[in-house]
């Protein structure tokens, strides 16, 4: 409840206090929780003051609450807790770094209660410039540096760097340095990169005259590539008589700026004409390019190069941008590379229909079997298909094809009037996409569950494939599977997620009963990254779901050491909690110091375990 009310922006706050006031004692640990809730819900100052005046004795710096305080030094709830806690700070890099990303107010707090033990020399304060997102906190720590801790181009260096007020910051250094200090090219250059601050920097550098500023061919890429066309007449008129090199690669770097890219290369036709280095390798590499910033690029370069010429490689590169393609099958439009252009046609999901449609106005393409094997997937190009030849050509590779998107799926069903043969095989090609459960929904719906083939096979493909959602639908109509052979070939898989073990095993639980070995347990590791850099914690995930079925867990000293070592508190807790008769040895105890997770307090967790050893006693 705690946790739900510090994400509720319009009512958490009236919850938050009648949680307080409700309770006439509350533990430490529901203390915590209740202070952590408080910090990230912005609206609750007033509450968490009267926490702090109530329990604020009881309050202590656990990893957790360490965790959040760390993320939010830029608010006054996170600074008001540290002010009871300032002095338990351990200050090592990465708490310096926090108070650096924090109000110029928590660095104050910091100075005033620990200053004597804070050297800002130069390493100090570059790393707090980097990452600094109140100017004036910088300006306490120049103001507190050590002698002979000179601002020089490294400190430039971090203040260019920063994306959320380096403007502010440089202009600040500069106008506090000792001497002149020469913008070499490395400066510029990441400032050119910083394209939050960059322009504003830049700006601050003329202004100042600054000395050394010189505008280079790589500077020049790098800005094309970050900023808009005021960055760039900034650094062409910085350049004065200096005969700057626009090149290919300048050309390369404006095709990847998505935001700006149609406007910086009108920006250099009206400075250079004609005499920009554009090649028709520089075309195919645009059209190859981001299809948002490509398909204006390409056409604007096609209406003032007329006459590049239309090769194979180009077509192919052009086929996903209708009004490029346009222009060039009206300069060429006989032995088009047409295989290849219906293979990228078919990769693009939101833009090759309109070309595939162009095509077949112009009757360069004919719908065969082939054609609509290939675009199957695509739900835009099946459409164009069935707007103009509804009778299309169904084969058994094109329902394997259609399989990975539901509208495509839809259109074949709507084409064929639900009568079609659903394999294992189709259901296995929906399995390898991310929606799968959106195909499978729509075979349920339009075809009914007898119609869709679910084996063992298929229950272990969806885990095996990262298919929960899959997995729980296919368990909804099935009732005669043998459940301990899919529990056991899941187990088995070496290349399956943990996480994904874990979430598996809380659906199955809903549907049969298993044993759990120690065994089990040693796959299921404390943390593991699963893509796109999410944190999961499997062991905690499986221990809850065998809880909350009441799945017996193992209660050996190996099982409940593999527990203690890689769980959370939380879940160390419940488990000792239902599991009271467990013997706490020494070994449980020295597991607990190894736990890696950076939210528990190991402390607390061998305070725990005492406190088990002993009530067993």
């Amino acid at each position: 409840m705690v946790e739900s009310a510090a994400s509720n922006g319009k009512s958490g706050r009236i919850i938050l206090y009648w949680l307080l006031v409700r309770q006439e004692k509350m533990g430490v640990k529901e203390t915590e929780r209740l202070l952590r809730a408080m910090i990230w819900n912005t609206g609750c100052n007033e509450i968490l003051h009267l926490l702090l005046d109530k329990y604020g004795a009881e309050i202590k710096l656990t990893p957790s609450l360490k965790r959040v305080l760390m993320s939010k030094l830029d608010t006054d709830a996170a600074i008001a807790v540290l002010k009871r806690l300032v002095n338990e700070i351990v200050l090592d890099e990465e708490w310096l770094e926090a108070f650096a990303k924090g109000k110029k107010e928590a660095m104050e707090l910091l100075l005033q209660e620990r200053g004597k033990e804070i050297q800002v020399t130069q390493k100090v304060l570059i790393m707090a410039i980097r990452v600094a997102r109140d100017p004036q906190m910088v300006r306490l720590l120049l103001d507190r540096r050590e002698p002979g801790t000179n601002i020089d181009r490294k400190v430039l260096l971090a203040a260019a760097e920063n994306e959320l007020k380096g403007s502010e910051i440089m202009d600040m250094l500069l106008s506090e340095r000792e001497q002149d200090i020469a913008i070499d090219d490395e400066i510029i250059q990441v400032i050119a990169q910083n394209s939050e601050q960059g322009l504003e920097m830049i700006k601050t550098l003329l202004c100042r005259q600054q000395a050394g500023f010189v505008v280079t061919e790589q500077i020049f890429c790098t800005a094309a590539r970050h900023h808009g066309q005021e960055m760039l007449e900034l650094l062409v008129n910085n350049a004065g008589d200096f005969d700057l090199p626009i090149t290919e690669e300048t050309l390369h770097s404006i095709a990847k700026n998505y935001r700006h890219g149609r406007a910086l290369l009108e920006f250099l036709f009206n400075l250079r004409g004609h005499s920009l280095p554009v090649s028709e390798k520089l075309l195919v590499s645009v059209a190859d390019g981001d299809p948002g910033t490509a398909k204006d690029l390409c056409t604007y370069i096609l209406e003032r190069w007329p006459d590049i010429p239309v090769t194979d490689r180009l077509l192919e590169a052009a086929c996903i941008h209708t009004d490029a393609m346009s222009l060039l099958l009206d300069r060429r439009s006989d032995g088009l590379p047409i295989e290849r252009m219906i293979h990228r046609i078919a990769q693009s999901r939101f833009y090759g229909a309109m070309v595939l449609s162009m095509l077949l106005d112009r009757q360069l393409l004919e719908v065969d079997e082939w054609l609509v094997e290939t675009v199957a997937g695509n739900y835009g190009a099946l459409e164009v298909i069935y707007d103009r030849f509804p009778d299309f050509p169904v084969t058994s590779n094109t329902m394997v094809n259609v399989a990975g998107s539901s509208g495509a799926m839809m259109i074949l069903l709507d084409r064929q009037k639900n009568q079609v043969l659903i394999t294992e095989e189709v259901i296995k090609a929906s399995l390898l996409e991310d929606r799968s459960g959106s195909v499978i929904r729509l075979l349920l719906t339009r075809l009914g569950p007898e119609a869709v083939p679910i084996t063992q096979n298929l229950l272990v493909y969806s885990v095996q494939t990262n298919n929960i959602n899959s997995l729980e639908l296919f368990l909804k109509q099935c009732h005669d599977l043998d459940l301990s052979a899919v529990w056991e070939a899941i187990w088995q898989d070496p290349e399956i997620y943990p996480s994904t073990v874990a979430l598996a095993a809380w659906i199955l639980f809903r549907y049969a009963r298993f044993d759990v070995s120690t065994k089990m347990l040693e796959r299921l590791p404390s943390v593991f990254q699963e893509e796109y850099f999410i944190l999961v914690y499997p062991l905690d995930i499986f221990i809850r779901a065998c809880m909350r079925h009441r799945i017996p867990l193992p209660a050996t000293e190996a099982a409940v050491e593999l527990i203690v070592e890689r769980a959370s508190l939380d879940t160390v807790e419940i488990f000792l909690n239902e599991y009271s008769d467990v013997s706490i040895t020494e070994k449980h105890i020295e597991a607990a110091t190894r736990n890696p997770r950076k939210d528990i307090d190991k402390d607390e967790l061998v305070s725990l375990l005492l406190s088990a050893r002993k009530s067993s006693a």
